[in-house]
């Protein structure tokens, strides 16, 4: 024993790795996974996060890049949250990232991306991407594919974004795989394949992701790629729907519309 606490997810609930680096997210505790639902959501109060796809998440994956530097993010005031938390966390994360730690560079642009305790700044928060993504941060490459396909920066560019996308899938992130499969069934960025789409759905499904799913229900429903079979589709809606989430929600109906046929 050696009498070291272990840190829980202050949202799913779930264990985080020893060798995974916790996420400040408005004075909270969060698993990357956790992390990467929430962000998106700016608006999300303390004490108002929800549970991510109604459950515990699927086991995690260590986080690259910054191993070495969990003492650096462990040593910050997770639980000292209060209205003025937002300058202190960036006061914090600053010197964590003169330390060369990549999550904290990515944190910073999340900061400035959403405007939280600063002038909203997608401009300023790019660079800090870029570094933490070069440190290995998956979340962050995702971030830049994710600037590339709606062109915040400049013009969109489909082969960049699916780049960046593959970056993120090498280091095992799900949402990237997801990512290129939209990328593959809509012909952005490379040539239309419905096949290529499936099968980078299914290795995000296998990641537990409900969005990838119901994305490959519907391409059984449809018969996009694949043979029309009702059946299938009702198998993978039906795994959607216990994944939670949106995805659930849109999978739900497609479940009545097949057993009302």
């Amino acid at each position: 024993m050696t009498g070291k606490s272990v840190e829980k997810c202050e949202n799913c609930g779930c264990v985080i790795a020893t060798n995974e680096p916790p996420f400040l997210w408005r004075g909270k505790i969060l698993c990357v996974q956790c992390r990467a639902r929430l962000e998106e959501d700016p608006a999300t109060a303390p004490g108002q996060l929800v549970s991510v796809e109604g459950k515990q998440v699927p086991q995690h994956r260590p986080q690259t890049g910054d191993v070495s530097s969990n003492e650096h993010l462990r040593g910050a005031p997770w639980r000292r949250w209060a209205p003025q938390g937002y300058a202190k966390d960036m006061a914090w994360l600053r010197g964590a990232a003169a330390k060369a730690v990549g999550l904290a560079m990515y944190s910073i642009g999340v900061l400035y991306d959403h405007g939280a305790g600063l002038a909203r700044a997608h401009a300023k928060a790019m660079p800090w991407y870029r570094s933490a993504a070069a440190r290995g941060i998956d979340l962050a490459m995702l971030k830049i594919g994710k600037d590339y396909y709606l062109g915040q920066s400049g013009p969109r560019d489909y082969a960049q974004a699916m780049a960046w996308c593959r970056m993120a899938a090498a280091t095992g992130n799900g949402f990237a795989m997801y990512g290129i499969g939209v990328l593959y069934s809509r012909g952005e960025g490379v040539p239309q394949d419905h096949a290529a789409a499936m099968a980078w759905w299914r290795k995000a499904a296998a990641k537990g992701l409900g969005e990838a799913m119901y994305a490959i229900g519907m391409l059984h429903y449809t018969g996009n790629g694949v043979p029309p079979d009702q059946n299938e589709a009702l198998l993978w809606m039906q795994r959607a729907d216990a994944a939670g989430g949106q995805a659930a929600i849109l999978a739900r109906e497609v479940i009545a519309r097949i057993k009302g046929s």
